[in-house]
């Protein structure tokens, strides 16, 4: 069975656990591949039981200024397609990883190139918060034959406060919903590490640290 079969089925196992479980997103390439490496190892032990690993954008219209000057940070460095599957390959050996992209870095390696590599990295799927509707029977097709998940898009009244059109990974439909108190509740049972690795901002720049 193909690495990216068995990660779509582990991704599809954690989403109907009947309990929250945590989930981190973390820029590609933001540091060094050794540094990068050891933060991802750190969460993992701290509990991580999934990786939203973002490919750095130069236009990331739906995120915040945050995300965005962290991608430009990392864009930078020179993070491309093979920075990001090195990225991809070290966080799925650790939990389930989805990788968040734009529209525009599906275009610039192709749809098929870019879920091939992906998948072959290990990931269990990919989100495209600003997939072109018309595009998304085309994108669901590609990565469908790689064995990649690509989540259905909810209108954007289904998020609240956000407003956001954004995709959703959702597993069967007796799988939980996390809202936020559970979110609260998780989060209050994550361990506190010392010697841990953690991302802060100086400057306008975004570096790895140890605690």
């Amino acid at each position: 069975m193909p690495v990216s079969l068995l990660s779509s089925s582990a991704l599809s196992q954690l989403l109907c656990r009947p309990r929250t479980a945590l989930g981190v997103f973390v820029p590609a390439g933001l540091s060094d591949v050794a540094d990068e490496a050891g933060m991802l190892d750190d969460l993992s032990r701290s509990g991580a039981a999934l990786f939203e690993i973002g490919a750095p954008a130069a236009d990331p219209v739906l995120d915040g200024p945050v995300i965005a000057s962290a991608y430009r940070q990392a864009l930078r460095r020179g993070t491309d397609l093979t920075r990001l599957q090195q990225t991809v390959e070290h966080a799925s050996a650790l939990a389930p990883t989805v990788v968040v992209a734009y529209w525009a870095s599906l275009r610039q390696h192709g749809l098929g190139r870019f879920a091939g590599r992906l998948a072959a990295a290990g990931a269990c799927g990919v989100m495209v918060p600003d997939l072109p509707a018309d595009q998304a029977v085309a994108w669901q097709q590609t990565t469908g034959s790689v064995g990649l998940l690509a989540p259905a898009r909810r209108r954007s009244g289904d998020f609240g406060h956000t407003g956001r059109d954004l995709p959703v990974w959702h597993a069967h439909e007796k799988g939980p919903q996390v809202g936020g108190h559970e979110q609260g509740r998780s989060c209050t049972r994550l361990r506190p590490r010392r010697g841990g690795t953690v991302v802060v901002r100086r400057d306008g720049d975004y570096s790895t640290v140890k605690v």
